[in-house]
C-alpha cells in the first residue's frame, strides 16, 4: 500500500513537471517594449528587441503616470513614460516641463555649488543638446540628442563624462489622451545612427 502510494506521487510529480516548467517559462518571458508601446497607441521603429525589465504605475493617480524600463543588447536602455487620461493642456504641459528641465541643464547661468560657491557649466559644442521639434501626422514631436554620464544623468559635457549617447522623443496623442516620452541610452562605443532614428520615429496612431 505504501509502495503504491509512493509510486502514485512520483507519477503525479513527473506528469505535472512539464506543465509547471512551461508555466514558469511563460511567466518568465519578458514583455517586448514594442508591444507595450502599441497598447499605448504609439509606435517606434526599434532596431533591437527591447525587453521590459521594470514597470511601475500609480493606479489611483489621475492623470495616471506609468514608467517602464526596457533593455536590449549592447547595454542599450530605453526608459518609456506615459501620462494617460490627460487632456491637451495636461499632456502638453507635462512635455513642456520636461523640455524646460533638459534645456536648463545647458543654460550658461551660474549653478549653486555647496550653497556658497558658484560655477558655470560650459559644454563643448560637440556635447551640447540638439533640439529638433517637428510636426508628425498633425502632432508635434519634440526630439533631442544629448549625452549622459554612467548614471544616466544628462549634462555630460566632456568625453570622459559622456558614457551614453542619449536621445529623447516626446509626443502628445489626442486620440488616446496620452503624453508619451521615450529616452534612449546607448553606450558611446555601441551607438549607431539607427539608435537615434528609432527614437525619432515615435508617432501616434
Amino acid at each position: 500500500m505504501i509502495y503504491s502510494e509512493i509510486n502514485y506521487r512520483i507519477l503525479l510529480f513527473v506528469c505535472l513537471l512539464p506543465a509547471s516548467a512551461a508555466a514558469a517559462e511563460r511567466k518568465a518571458a519578458p514583455e517586448p517594449l514594442a508591444a507595450l508601446l502599441r497598447s499605448w497607441g504609439v509606435k517606434a521603429d526599434l532596431p533591437f528587441d527591447y525587453a521590459i525589465a521594470f514597470r511601475d504605475a500609480d493606479p489611483d493617480a489621475t492623470p495616471r503616470l506609468e514608467d517602464v524600463e526596457a533593455k536590449a543588447r549592447g547595454g542599450r536602455i530605453i526608459h518609456a513614460e506615459r501620462l494617460s487620461d490627460a487632456d491637451a493642456s495636461q499632456g502638453e504641459g507635462h512635455i513642456k516641463d520636461r523640455l524646460v528641465q533638459l534645456q536648463s541643464l545647458y543654460d550658461p547661468n551660474p549653478d549653486p555649488y555647496f550653497a556658497i560657491l558658484t560655477k558655470k557649466t560650459v559644454c563643448q559644442d560637440k556635447y551640447r543638446m540638439a533640439y529638433r521639434p517637428r510636426k508628425k501626422n498633425g502632432t508635434v514631436l519634440h526630439f533631442l540628442e544629448l549625452y549622459a554620464n554612467a548614471r544616466r544623468t544628462y549634462g555630460a559635457c566632456t568625453g570622459e563624462m559622456a558614457f551614453y549617447r542619449a536621445a529623447v522623443a516626446m509626443i502628445y496623442c489626442p486620440r488616446t489622451r496620452s503624453a508619451v516620452i521615450l529616452e534612449s541610452f546607448v553606450p558611446s562605443a555601441e551607438y549607431t545612427p539607427a539608435d537615434a532614428r528609432a527614437v525619432e520615429s515615435l508617432q501616434c496612431f
